[in-house]
């Protein structure tokens, strides 16, 4: 019976492993898709308003957002090679900070809501409706 098994592994083992290629081109394909959709949102914003932007708009806060997310996306893939490696003490560590990044992010946001846009610009339309 052991005899029967051991091919079969042997042979999922070398098929997931002849995938890895395919799932990396699969990776990047939607990473380069994803900046051709990002890219063509901000065309079709300049496009749309111009280069003005409002004064609420905080450009810092998209900044430390944006920063957060690419820092969150850095650790998050230290976290898959960690546990591609066999290393699940830091995979589950770099796991934790790419969560934690993120969550702290949310939460000064909640704290701080006249930094927020989204308020910014309700605040603008009551202060222009006469409210």
């Amino acid at each position: 019976m052991a005899l029967a098994t051991a091919p079969a592994h042997a042979e999922h083992a070398h098929g997931a492993h002849s995938r890895l290629p395919i799932n990396r081109l699969g990776i990047w394909l939607f990473f380069f898709s994803d900046a051709l959709l990002f890219a063509m949102l901000a065309a079709a914003r300049f496009y749309l308003t111009g280069t003005e932007r409002p004064e609420e708009l905080n450009q810092l806060l998209g900044l430390g957002i944006t920063s957060v997310l690419l820092l969150s996306s850095l650790t998050a893939y230290r976290a898959e090679t960690a546990f591609e490696h066999g290393n699940v003490g830091h995979g589950r560590a770099m796991l934790l900070a790419t969560l934690q990044a993120p969550m702290q992010k949310l939460l000064q946001q909640l704290q701080a809501p006249s930094q927020n846009l989204v308020y910014a610009i309700e605040a603008r339309r009551k202060q222009q409706a006469g409210e």
